[in-house]
């Protein structure tokens, strides 16, 4: 990079000797001379050597005790022993280091690329990184097959990546010059379509503090480590024959011990259900045993809302919760005067 700066350097450095007097100019020229040799003498062995030598090979058992993770094969000619990241939660904007042991099965004559993956909802990718074994020090063609080695990634995690959420993390190998991945197996020798190998929870911090402005604020306590804070609709009214998406805003007063669903129901005066939307918060990529105290997580719902007779909107109510799949029972809910009836939380709204 310094390069091409070099020669308008040494015409500086010389034209700034040529007006010292003589006697200084010649004393510093010997000190110079002397840092010049001591520092040829030194970097081919502190920077160049360290920055060129291939990774340290050890063997698959001590490669694997350093790691966790499950095993994969990639197309039955290398091994990844597992994984280990720096840290289990990042920001968006955020670095991720990740640390990979490979194994080679048989000589490859390809030179395979390695890509790294974080992944959301819909296959969508907030950070990547695409790169030779070692930085290209140690390419696929010079792995020596039954010894390992560990590689570092380093990913940067997109400003823009929905959060909070659990990502999963990726890694393949591939051919860059057609772009085709090498096939997974597991241990078992089953085909694995999507090659993950750790999650990631992607977090704002600090959390969110204030509501939109368009939000309801509520105040909803579900069990003793849930609040509901506020809600927020997709339009001021309701409308028949159109999709109705209700945003609740969920704060975690401590980490909840189970993972719960989310429902939000459209009901007519006598309880009956006209629309509904459940599922686990965020369309299941922020569960709630992945919460932590003091979160804030907007959470998602999109409701088709019936044909409605004028005579029945006025009667209509829209309640959310908790519940657990396994016994179906509802978070119990309360506010400031005591338990709601039936355990739903009321999110008023307007009908045209």
């Amino acid at each position: 990079m310094l390069f091409p700066a070099i020669g308008a350097g040494a015409v500086l450095v010389v034209g700034g000797w040529a007006m010292l007097p003589r006697p200084r100019s010649t004393r510093l020229m010997s000190i110079f001379l002397v840092c010049l040799v001591i520092l040829s003498l030194v970097t081919p062995w502190t920077v160049i050597r360290p920055a060129f030598a291939p990774p340290r090979l050890t063997s698959p058992a001590n490669a694997a005790a350093t790691v966790r993770g499950r095993e994969l094969i990639y197309g039955n000619v290398a091994r990844l022993l597992g994984v280990s990241v720096d840290r289990t939660s990042v920001a968006p904007e955020g670095r991720l280091k990740v640390r990979a042991c490979w194994e080679a099965l048989a000589p490859m004559e390809e030179n395979y690329t390695v890509f790294v993956h974080l992944v959301g909802r819909d296959d969508t990718r907030v950070a990547e990184r695409h790169t030779y074994p070692g930085l290209g020090r140690f390419p696929t063609s010079l792995w020596p097959v039954g010894q390992a080695f560990c590689d570092v990634y380093r990913i940067r995690v997109e400003d823009w990546a929905p959060a909070p959420e659990l990502y999963d993390l990726v890694v393949g190998l591939y051919e860059a010059s057609t772009g085709e991945r090498l096939d997974v197996h597991d241990a078992e020798g089953n085909l694995v379509k999507f090659p993950t190998v750790a999650q990631v929870r992607v977090a704002p911090r600090p959390p969110l503090a204030k509501l939109p402005d368009d939000a309801h604020p509520l105040d909803y306590r579900l069990g003793e480590r849930i609040t509901l804070v506020g809600y927020r609709l997709s339009g001021t009214t309701l409308q028949s024959n159109a999709p109705l998406t209700v945003t609740l805003y969920w704060r975690a007063n401590a980490r909840p011990a189970r993972n719960y669903t989310v429902f939000v129901h459209l009901v007519d005066e006598t309880g009956r259900l006209l629309a509904q939307h459940d599922g686990p918060p965020r369309y299941g990529r922020y569960p709630t045993l992945a919460w932590q105290a003091g979160d804030v997580i907007p959470d998602q719902h999109v409701l088709m809302v019936p044909s409605l007779p004028l005579e029945q909107r006025g009667e209509l109510r829209l309640v959310t919760g908790m519940y657990c799949s396994d016994t179906m029972e509802r978070l119990p809910v309360a506010d400031s005067n005591g338990a709601l009836p039936e355990w739903l939380i009321p999110l008023p709204f307007s009908i045209p």
